[in-house]
């Protein structure tokens, strides 16, 4: 359910994909690793010691562990505890033949490594970075690849150069309260992905402003990533009651609710603008959608949520605004370049683009966040902000992977922000391939039973779709 007019009423807090109960959809991440895994161990060089080739003299333990520690240990670690270790240098060398292609980008789930989608593309280039990029740079890149045609040489231990500091940022405060999840529990015998939400109650005696979040997993194994709902009637609480969640996809289901933050393996905490924050008044929850992908192994998880709050109103109010298509009811909107929205079966390079004139009715409004989201049909997604005939990148996401959402902040000051005028022009082209060369939906339909696609509409279920930026404003 959206609002009545466009990215608009006052921006007030704006609410977005109310995605159903569902049986939501299945990744085969786990398996996918454990099959490249072998075949890296397979086609690595050497027993440890590769000493061939042009890059012979760039070592583990003088040059690439450093570079891993930095951009891959939040992850690829004990502590990180997502899929397998990069720690030792049998697991890096094992696995050397395939980190240039992911870091670089490859064809096969997962895309990319770190990560980190909202990559520039030729048509789409922000004019800001953005903060808590983990990529790896030019330099870096080429130090990895020179070690992998090298030969992936472990060097010496005993003059091994320094490791940064690595790991995940925690949210500080004075104000940091922590609101821990009911739990849930998967059997050994699960083997599809669950998605399970759950109804926080930040128990408030008076109206507060958020000013920084932070998921905090309880068993990373399994937790694979979650997404921060708000949910102003409280309506979760009765979805919840009983087993203390529900099953959830695309969304909370819950009336008037709003992404509020998305987190991956790796994330850091949101950082709400300096002198900026999230109404929440009292009585409102808030709504933690968590991604489990089973492990083979019984799990109990209990992810909890960490939060800082203001009591004083902030100078500026930040808030979260939908564009885009998310429900049925606006199959036929006129705001589709080509009404209606439908995805043909077996088209594979399918585009439907929103346009949504913006109504700003005072002020000056600026764009600090976006989360661009689709279903298992979608390739890529553009965001893009037209104002006096000239277009502006607000976000590319050239290859989409439904299974590594997260929010991105822009990196700059208040005036640096992209700023919205009356009129201007919001776009959002998503790109689809309803067909069984999509993997992901190939293997969704498979989980389903069913052997062919089917015409795609858009909507709140896991085999409909949408097209949609959630956007992070302030004024």
């Amino acid at each position: 359910m959206r609002p009545a007019s466009p990215l608009t009423v006052a921006l007030a807090l704006v609410l977005a994909p109310a995605c159903g109960d569902d049986k939501g959809a299945s990744s085969d991440t786990a398996a996918t690793e454990s099959t490249a895994a072998t075949q890296a161990s397979a086609g690595s060089t050497g027993e440890g010691t590769g000493t061939t080739g042009a890059g012979a003299d760039v070592t583990w333990y003088q040059d690439v562990r450093p570079i891993i520690a930095s951009h891959c240990w939040t992850c690829h670690s004990q502590e990180g505890a997502l899929s397998f270790s990069l720690e030792e240098y049998s697991a890096a060398q094992a696995w050397s033949p395939l980190m240039v292609e992911k870091i670089e980008g490859s064809e096969a789930t997962p895309y990319y490594m770190p990560p980190f989608f909202a990559r520039e593309s030729a048509s789409c280039t922000p004019a800001l970075p953005w903060r808590d990029d983990p990529r790896l740079d030019a330099a870096e890149i080429e130090t990895i690849r020179a070690w992998v045609d090298g030969g992936a040489a472990e060097g010496d231990p005993a003059t091994a150069a320094e490791i940064p500091p690595w790991g995940p940022e925690v949210l500080s405060g004075d104000t940091v309260t922590t609101i821990t999840s009911a739990g849930y529990s998967l059997a050994a015998s699960v083997k599809e992905d669950q998605y399970r939400c759950f109804s926080l109650d930040p128990a408030l005696a008076a109206k507060s402003w958020i000013t920084g979040l932070q998921v905090d997993p309880g068993d990373p194994s399994v937790v694979h990533h979650v997404v921060l709902f708000s949910d102003p009637t409280g309506a979760s609480a009765a979805k919840a009651a009983g087993e203390g969640s529900y099953s959830c996809f695309g969304g909370a289901g819950v009336p008037d609710s709003s992404v509020l933050y998305a987190w991956a393996p790796g994330g850091n905490p949101l950082e709400i603008p300096d002198g900026a924050g999230i109404p929440v008044e009292p009585g409102q929850r808030v709504v933690m959608q968590v991604h489990y992908h089973p492990t083979g192994e019984a799990a109990t998880d209990k992810t909890g949520l960490s939060v800082r709050w203001s009591s004083q109103k902030p100078a500026r109010e930040a808030l979260m605004a939908i564009i885009g298509g998310v429900v049925a009811g606006q199959t036929n909107s006129s705001e589709w370049e080509d009404p209606p929205f439908l995805i043909p079966a077996g088209a594979k390079d399918h585009v439907e683009t929103w346009r949504e004139t913006l109504s700003v009715p005072f002020g000056d409004i600026r764009i600090w966040s976006i989360f661009p989201h689709m279903h298992l049909v979608g390739t890529s997604i553009e965001v893009t902000l037209e104002h006096q005939g000239a277009e502006a990148c607000i976000a590319p996401l050239p290859k989409w992977d439904f299974d590594w959402q997260r929010t991105y902040v822009y990196d700059g000051t208040f005036n640096e922000l992209p700023r919205v005028y009356d009129g201007d022009v919001m776009k959002v082209r998503c790109t689809y391939n309803n067909s069984l060369d999509n993997p992901v939906l190939a293997q969704a339909l498979a989980v389903e039973g069913i052997d062919a696609p089917s015409d795609v509409g858009v909507g709140e279920d896991t085999l409909d779709e949408m097209c949609v930026a959630i956007v992070g404003i302030m004024y």
